[in-house]
């Protein structure tokens, strides 16, 4: 199974889905830590480590590469990836 359609049933039993929550089983046993899509509880308030000015920096410096010359270095670097 991967995915679980939320019905009006499953809905009133989990409530209004706003924030992070566990599921337990019977005996009370965490099997599921649920956050909401749309939550952003995880990260929210946390730090990169790198000072803004630095991110600054970087937006503004521009360049990087295309992912296709990337995917074709790595790929000649250490061979074709098998379907």
């Amino acid at each position: 199974m991967d995915r679980v359609v939320l019905d009006a049933e499953l809905r009133e039993k989990l409530g209004d889905l706003s924030t992070p929550f566990h599921i337990f089983d019977e005996t009370g046993r965490v099997v599921l830590f649920v956050t909401p899509a749309d939550s952003k509880s995880l990260y929210e308030g946390m730090d990169s480590g790198i000072p803004s000015e630095e991110i600054q920096r970087r937006i503004a410096a521009g360049g990087g590469r295309p992912l296709k010359a990337i995917l074709a270095d790595l790929a000649a670097k250490y061979g074709e990836a098998s379907p």
